[in-house]
C-alpha cells in the first residue's frame, strides 16, 4: 500500500469515511467521497468521480479498517469503475505497518 500512496498524486485514492472523520485524518491526495454518498446517490458520486478521473482508471478505495470500503467498491464496479480496488486494512494497518504517527481516533 505505501508504493501505491507514494504515487498518489497520479492516481485516484477515495476515502469513503464520513467528512467528519476524514477531516479529523487523512492521507495526503485522497478524495472524499462518503459511502453513504456512494449509495443513496449514485449518480452523483459517479458524477464526482468522473469530474477526477475516467471509468477504467485505477481507483483505490480505503476507509477506517477496510469493511466500508469493501461494500463502496463493490458499488463502484457496479457503476462500471473496473479497476476501483479496496484497500485491505485500511487507515488502521497504514498506522500500524507504514507510519504510527498517523492520528487514530
Amino acid at each position: 500500500m505505501k508504493k501505491i500512496i507514494d504515487t498518489a498524486a497520479s492516481l485516484t485514492l477515495v476515502d469513503v469515511r464520513d467528512p467528519t472523520q476524514f477531516a479529523m485524518c487523512k492521507l495526503q491526495y485522497s478524495l472524499s467521497l462518503p459511502l453513504r454518498q456512494i449509495l443513496e446517490a449514485p449518480d452523483s458520486a459517479s458524477s464526482f468521480l468522473r469530474a477526477k478521473t475516467a471509468l477504467d482508471s485505477p481507483i483505490y478505495v480505503l476507509c477506517r479498517r477496510g469493511a466500508d470500503s469493501r461494500v463502496a467498491t463493490a458499488e463502484l464496479l457496479k457503476l462500471g469503475y473496473s479497476k476501483a480496488c479496496n484497500v485491505i486494512g485500511g487507515l488502521d494497518a497504514w498506522r500500524l505497518s507504514i507510519d504510527p504517527e498517523f492520528p487514530s481516533y
